[in-house]
């Protein structure tokens, strides 16, 4: 073996080494959520523990993200083989012991020109063809402007607590 291939394979020990390292950290703050331990007595301590976990939910999110990403790649390049097979063949769906793929059509409706769409929905008396709901940003500046809500929308705030790292 080749000095390159030996550090390669140093190179991916320690990366292996790290993510095994990182993961066990994850789970023991996991553990200790799942164990539904008792919350800490002072509000500077829970402060700390609501951090470590905020820490560690973005670690576990940017470390599984990673991955999903290459297996969604993946997966994606066997859909598309899977796709190009059965057009070659003819074929709705393949089977195998483990499951089937098969071939289904997906759709979707986007606004080309607003103005068009609604003109037509109301001359046409096509008004289910719209979507129901309001600018949330409209409205809290409608809100603040006239301390007031607009007329048939229902407005929502609440008070919560947010953490910030110093």
């Amino acid at each position: 073996m080749t000095e390159a291939m030996h550090n390669r394979i140093a190179q991916a020990r320690a990366e292996r080494d790290k993510l095994l390292h990182r993961l066990l950290a994850l789970e023991n703050v996991l553990s200790e959520v799942e164990q539904r331990a008792p919350l800490p007595e002072s509000s500077e301590e829970m402060l700390e523990q609501y951090l470590t976990l905020r820490a560690a939910k973005t670690e576990f999110s940017t470390f599984t993200s990673a991955h999903e990403k290459q297996l969604k790649a993946r997966m994606q390049r066997i859909e598309n083989e899977l796709m190009q097979r059965m057009s070659d063949q003819g074929l709705t769906q393949i089977g195998s012991k483990s499951g089937t793929a098969y071939i289904k059509q997906v759709t979707s409706a986007t606004v080309a020109d607003w103005d068009t769409l609604l003109k037509y929905a109301i001359d046409t008396d096509q008004l289910h063809l719209l979507g129901k709901h309001v600018n949330k940003t409209a409205v809290a500046e409608f809100v603040k402007e006239k301390d007031d809500i607009p007329p048939g929308v229902n407005w929502y705030a609440e008070n919560v607590v947010s953490i910030r790292t110093k």
